[in-house]
């Protein structure tokens, strides 16, 4: 629910009113990170983007998930990351839920 007196507050004082900010934890913002890479469906998650973004090697992170749904045909290697194989495209909902 949005705080109209808070926000009208902001709004006179000069501030960009904010409202309804949402905390999203480090796993949770990778995770979401890989949900909307995978999207991309030429591209899919840029490696060094990744780090870049969240401070860890996308390997470190998600490598045995990544191997196991290499071996299932349902991501494989791009030309800088990974991204989804026609079968994962089909399966894209349950490949991204891996990674949540």
């Amino acid at each position: 629910m949005i705080d109209v007196e808070s926000y009208c507050r902001e709004i006179e004082a000069g501030h960009p009113p904010r409202s309804n900010v949402e905390h999203i934890p480090p796993r949770t913002a990778m995770g979401e990170t890989m949900m909307l890479g995978l999207r991309l469906l030429e591209d899919g998650v840029d490696a060094a983007r990744f780090a870049d973004r969240h401070g860890l090697p996308l390997a470190e992170v998600f490598g045995d998930t990544i191997s196991e749904l290499g071996e299932l045909g349902l991501v494989q290697p791009s030309a800088h990351g990974i991204r989804l194989t026609r079968r994962g495209l089909l399966l894209a909902n349950d490949v991204c839920a891996r990674f949540l």
